[in-house]
């Protein structure tokens, strides 16, 4: 099963923002020089696309817990926001998963992979709004081009769930030399546990055996990601 893609870019808004919208996000800025330029921009542009003044468009998005919380909410919870109908909620539904499938129609096969940032660029928005954790392998040619990517569990990832031969029958079934494995924290928050770094070590020392190398192991939060490679978690000296 291959697994939709995204780049950590602000969330699009799919259903046409012309130039005058920017135009005022940006005026808005301007004149709010106090306030944070992504929370004000969220703002002025919701508020222009759901028809809401300026200042009812901040209560959405704090009661909602910000953009990227309002972007997870299902159409019964946006219905429960103030200033937000029946009809408002299925237009947001429909902007965020429209701005999904944009970003996931891309020729991600020929992605070389030179950083983590080239792998946080395909998922991270995707991945930063689930609700329940995934964990993803990406299979890698001698050149670390991708070749596939599949999901392999859902739910808890932790030692003692996550069967090392499930994790590596992606690269060795398409004899590939290289994999990343890839999955979210849906807290947000990045930062790797010690499950984290102890599936990471027993996956390299297995992968190592096969002749595979196991590239690095990235871990998506909010707008976020952590490399463990990069950190020198589970990946020796």
């Amino acid at each position: 099963m291959k697994p939709s893609h995204s780049r950590p870019q602000q969330l699009a808004i799919p259903l046409g923002i012309d130039a005058k919208w920017a135009s005022l996000a940006d005026e808005e800025v301007q004149r709010n020089p106090t306030k944070a330029e992504s929370e004000l921009r969220a703002a002025t542009l919701l508020g222009k696309i759901m028809g809401l003044p300026l200042n009812e468009a901040e209560t959405v998005l704090r009661k909602a817990g910000g953009v990227f919380k309002l972007a997870q909410l299902p159409e019964h919870a946006l219905r429960t926001l103030p200033y937000i109908g029946p009809v408002q909620a299925k237009q947001l539904r429909a902007m965020t998963d429209w701005a999904l499938l944009l970003n996931s129609i891309q020729e991600w096969q020929t992605v070389q992979v030179r950083s983590p940032a080239d792998v946080a660029n395909l998922v991270m928005l995707e991945m930063g709004l689930l609700d329940h954790e995934e964990l993803r392998v990406m299979a890698l040619d001698t050149k670390n081009f991708i070749v596939d990517v599949a999901t392999i569990y859902q739910g808890s990832v932790n030692a003692a769930s996550v069967r090392i031969a499930e994790l590596l029958r992606l690269p060795i079934t398409l004899q590939c030399s290289g994999m990343i494995m890839i999955h979210n924290h849906p807290s947000g928050d990045p930062s790797p546990s010690p499950e984290d770094v102890s599936v990471t070590a027993k996956v390299r020392e297995c992968a190592t055996a096969m002749d595979i190398d196991l590239v690095d192991h990235l871990i998506i939060g909010t707008n976020r990601y952590v490399s463990l490679k990069e950190r020198g978690l589970g990946f020796g000296k």
